[in-house]
């Protein structure tokens, strides 16, 4: 099992840089290499629509992600995979009882 919030889960897919939005400048030892953990084959986009608008994501998204299986979840949302099985589960409102 493997638990992880942000960053953490970002590393699960097979690279941490997205198009535009990261630069392989910023890291100059890593020599290009942005390699992530490939435990899983797509990449995940956390706090979705937390931090900003939707709209701003969705353009961040069609901007930088281009051509990426991405999976959206938001700060009450988790990806649980299990064999071939992918889905995302939302924590519930401790308000709504």
């Amino acid at each position: 099992p493997y638990i992880s919030t942000s960053a953490g889960s970002c590393v699960l897919s097979r690279t941490v840089v997205a198009d535009g939005i990261d630069s392989p400048d910023a890291a100059p030892g890593l020599n290009g290499d942005f390699s992530a953990l490939s435990v899983i084959d797509f990449h995940i986009f956390p706090h979705y629509g937390e931090a900003s608008p939707r709209e701003v994501d969705e353009r961040i998204i069609s901007d930088c992600y281009n051509g990426y299986d991405l999976m959206r979840i938001n700060d009450k949302q988790a990806i649980v995979v299990a064999g071939e099985n992918v889905a995302t589960i939302t924590a519930k409102d401790e308000d709504a009882g």
